[in-house]
């Protein structure tokens, strides 16, 4: 599970993994430190995740960050 929290007065991702009845932390999504994350839409086997945070002076950039070490890079499938 990803959710977005404020946690240091800005809004970042932070991952969670179930362990038999209880949602274990994992840690913060690797991003930008001093920009908010937004939008988390996690892979369907949980080894990448989609979000949008600022880039510079662009906003909502869209993100693609690997959660494991060998991904499905299928996912996200290809548009058009």
């Amino acid at each position: 599970m990803v959710v977005v929290a404020d946690r240091t007065g800005r809004s970042h991702l932070y991952r969670y993994r179930l362990e038999g009845n209880r949602w274990i932390a994992v840690g913060q999504v690797p991003a930008f430190e001093d920009q908010f994350q937004v939008g988390p839409l996690l892979s369907p086997k949980a080894d990448r995740l989609l979000f949008a945070q600022r880039d510079g002076a662009r906003s909502g950039e869209i993100f693609l960050v690997d959660l494991s070490a060998t991904p499905d890079r299928a996912w996200p499938p290809a548009c058009g």
